[in-house]
């Protein structure tokens, strides 16, 4: 029987670890449109959507990455966090809006 909740727990933990690979291109993907966002002059829903999908996809990294191998990269992923939900609160402030108003 603890055979097979190591076998378990071995396959919940590459299922993490695949998904930490994936939010890290994801987020690579997301900042590359947040960038190009400035040069296109996108619409600040445009904008704000992809910020909110930065802070949405490094809160669950955060929680996925806690003794991963990648837990070295933590204090990056919530520098990150912080950065754009700072975007989103001086945005929401340009426009009159509190964070977690729509």
């Amino acid at each position: 029987m603890s055979d097979l909740i190591a076998q378990i727990e071995g396959v919940a933990s590459d299922i993490n670890n695949q998904r930490l690979v994936r939010h890290s291109y994801q987020v690579a993907l997301t900042v590359e449109l947040i960038l190009g966002s400035f040069d296109q002059r996108m619409e600040g829903l445009v904008f704000r959507g992809h910020v909110q999908r930065l802070v949405d996809m490094t809160l669950e990294i955060s929680h996925r990455i806690a003794g991963s191998q990648f837990e070295h990269a933590g204090e990056l992923c919530i520098n990150l966090m912080d950065v754009a939900i700072s975007v989103i609160e001086k945005l929401a402030l340009a426009v009159g809006e509190g964070y977690g108003s729509a």
